[in-house]
């Protein structure tokens, strides 16, 4: 009741969003022993392997997902990165320098999304451009923040792809009159972006927590129930 109270407080919002912040609570979690409780009932080994999921090491790679951060909040970069997971980022092109590829939101007609590699004022950007209603005018759409996710995938892992992105040679295969055939992605590499967190029992966790170290005023009378 505690917990579902403090989430209608907020909104339903997520109370732990953004990288910084997930390797926060993890720290708080791994020195739950100094409060006498186990790391392991607050499942501290998957949580550190979701973080982990996904993460790309490349720098060129990370250019794109830091560039997605700057450029949108926590919020809707979380639902591009679901959009991702989801395999909703279709028809991904590589060109030199540029990314395309469609994405089918909530309506009929896929979006088509487009990021480009450039250079402003001396220093390697990224810039964001989709037929959403949102679009990228000011900052960007879910839309952009998923391609981006995909793109940092395949820059990651593909050598060729990082060529053509990068401009430093052409891929394999792709001429300078032909366009450049779209990626697509194996079942491995969508299980990979597709893979959704472990489902975690908040209210037994609580319990748990509450039979080592009782809550305050305990959990089924609430904050209201705490005498002042």
């Amino acid at each position: 009741r505690f917990l579902a109270a403090l989430y209608k407080a907020t909104g339903y919002q997520p109370l732990w969003s953004g990288e910084a912040q997930a390797e926060r609570f993890l720290a708080l979690i791994a020195a739950a022993g100094e409060d006498g409780l186990d790391p392991r009932d607050y499942h501290l080994a998957a949580l550190e392997r979701l973080l982990a999921d996904g993460k790309v090491t490349d720098p060129v790679a990370m250019e794109v997902v830091e560039a997605a951060a700057m450029e949108t909040s926590d919020k809707i970069l979380a639902r591009g990165r679901t959009y991702a997971r989801a395999g909703q980022v279709v028809e991904v092109h590589t060109d030199p320098h540029a990314f395309t590829a469609q994405i089918q939101g909530s309506e009929r007609t896929p979006y088509e999304v487009r990021l480009d590699r450039t250079v402003i004022s001396g220093s390697d950007r990224v810039a964001a451009d989709c037929t959403c209603p949102y679009g990228c005018d000011y900052d960007w759409c879910k839309h952009a923040a998923a391609l981006a996710y995909v793109a940092a995938f395949l820059l990651d892992r593909d050598p060729d792809v990082r060529a053509v992105w990068t401009g430093q040679e052409p891929a394999a295969g792709v001429g300078s009159e032909q366009p450049p055939p779209p990626v697509v992605l194996d079942t491995d590499e969508l299980e990979a972006l597709r893979r959704p967190p472990p489902q975690v029992d908040a209210l037994a966790l609580l319990a748990a927590a509450d039979a080592v170290v009782p809550h305050p005023w305990g959990l089924e009378s609430g904050p209201q129930g705490r005498e002042h």
